[in-house]
């Protein structure tokens, strides 16, 4: 037999639930950086508890990057559609979008 694979301990689907239950329960949105810092309290992924997060949301913030992408969009599972979208700081969006595409 072959050698066993050892999974990440911080990708327990329970710490992950907690993780998503604590996002969602925040009097406020969190910034990427108070994410990882959940993450690091929790234990538990904050990368991958985020995504989880994120259909059960009632706000989204992420880079314009994110937001103009398709494939982005799609690989988050977030949905423009009967959704309300607020861009901060628009002057810049005209040379974001140049970079985009």
């Amino acid at each position: 037999s072959g050698p066993v694979a050892k999974r990440c301990p911080f990708l327990s689907c329970q710490k992950q639930a907690d993780y998503r239950d604590a996002v969602l329960a925040a009097t406020e949105p969190y910034d990427i950086e108070e994410l990882h810092v959940l993450g690091k309290e929790m234990a538990a992924c904050s990368y991958y508890g985020a995504r989880k997060s994120i259909k059960l949301s009632h706000m989204v913030l992420l880079p314009y990057q994110s937001l103009l992408s398709k494939e982005s969009r799609d690989s988050i599972g977030l949905s423009l559609k009967d959704n309300v979208v607020i861009i901060d700081e628009a002057h810049n969006l005209i040379e974001t979008i140049n970079d985009v595409h």
